[in-house]
């Protein structure tokens, strides 16, 4: 039988068996016969998807034994980039292979203490009930009808075909992640499926974490900054947009902004600008409290919730649209909304 391959993949398949040989050689005089080693040929999406599986899996290895994960596709930089990923996760201890790896790669030696982790909570399924319920009365054109390109809990990237966009589903998940690993596991594992399936199946993800409801401050100052971090790490951060929603969201610092604007809502000072321009007499009679609240009450979701969109989509959506119009409107609906269920507040 005559093996046909294309010339990149035949680099690839002789670079994978050779550097296997040596890895295993490698490996073995350096820790044992009994390491686990993780092969990873591939790179972006599917490295991370596959990076975060390992790491919420060989850290739970109650022998304290290395684990290597190998990453042929990478430079050493990349593999010193993907180690640094989950530092100050506890308790992992995650560093580069050295330089006399003959491949690049990362090696974690799991902690015997088990205090840090946490088991997996047990799915609601109430959460995909009260998350497409909220979708409907706030996104989609119902009571606020905040997102233009929404049509319900389940179809988004609507009014766009005249930009050569046409509507797709809306991908709902769950997430029964209770620490960072398992969270991160979960997000690749659906970014993968949306960049693997496209823009004609998949217009967004809706990734939905209850356990993270209480969980605020980790939400916005440990897990955003971590998927930024991963997007970078991967190549993708103008592949895909994440936004950050979550019951007791508040607008951050601008201090905390000018570092980490990924996933926020605008500065308050962005939108009493904007609403200023478009609703002056509005403006006028808003407090900062009010105008806070309002800004935080557009992103707040019934639970911890990571949505994921399209880069070049929501650029194109910006041809049909000028955000600090949509902005202030947002802000005037919830405004309005506000005052209907607590007047003279």
């Amino acid at each position: 039988m005559v093996l046909l391959l294309a010339p990149f993949n035949v680099y690839y398949y002789f670079q994978d068996a050779i550097g296997r040989a040596l890895m295993q050689q490698f490996v073995h005089k350096a820790w044992g016969l009994d390491t686990s080693l993780t092969w990873c040929s591939t790179d972006k999406a599917s490295l991370q998807r596959m990076y975060w599986e390992w790491l919420e899996s060989e850290s739970c290895n109650s022998e304290g034994r290395p684990c290597i994960f190998v990453t042929p596709r990478l430079s050493l930089k990349q593999a010193e980039e993907l180690a640094l990923l989950p530092n100050g996760i506890n308790p992992l201890q995650i560093e580069p292979l050295s330089l006399s790896s003959p491949v690049p790669g990362v090696v974690m030696i799991p902690s015997l203490d088990h205090a840090g982790r946490t088991e997996r909570c047990v799915a609601d399924l109430d959460v995909d009930r009260s998350t497409r319920q909220w979708m409907r009365r706030t996104l989609a054109p119902g009571d606020l009808n905040l997102c233009p390109f929404t049509a319900s809990d389940s179809l988004a990237a609507v009014k766009l075909t005249s930009i050569g966009i046409s509507p797709a589903p809306v991908a709902h998940h769950i997430s029964s992640a209770t620490n960072e690993l398992q969270l991160m596991s979960d997000f690749w594992l659906a970014a993968y499926e949306m960049l693997h399936q496209g823009e004609a199946v998949t217009s967004s993800i809706v990734l939905s974490a209850s356990a993270w409801d209480d969980k605020w401050e980790d939400w916005y100052s440990v897990i955003f900054p971590l998927l930024e971090e991963s997007l970078l790490s991967a190549g993708l951060a103008r592949s895909l947009g994440v936004v950050c929603f979550h019951p007791r969201y508040e607008i951050p610092l601008p201090t905390w902004l000018a570092r980490h604007r990924f996933g926020h809502m605008h500065s308050l000072a962005t939108l009493r600008r904007w609403l200023h321009t478009h609703e002056p007499k509005l403006s006028a009679e808003t407090t900062e409290e009010r105008l806070a609240w309002a800004g935080a009450y557009m992103r707040r979701s019934p639970h911890a919730m990571i949505n994921v969109l399209w880069s070049k989509q929501l650029e194109a959506a910006e041809t049909k649209r000028s955000s600090s119009k949509l902005y202030a409107t947002n802000l005037a609906r919830c405004l309005a909304y506000a005052s209907s269920i607590a007047p003279g507040k």
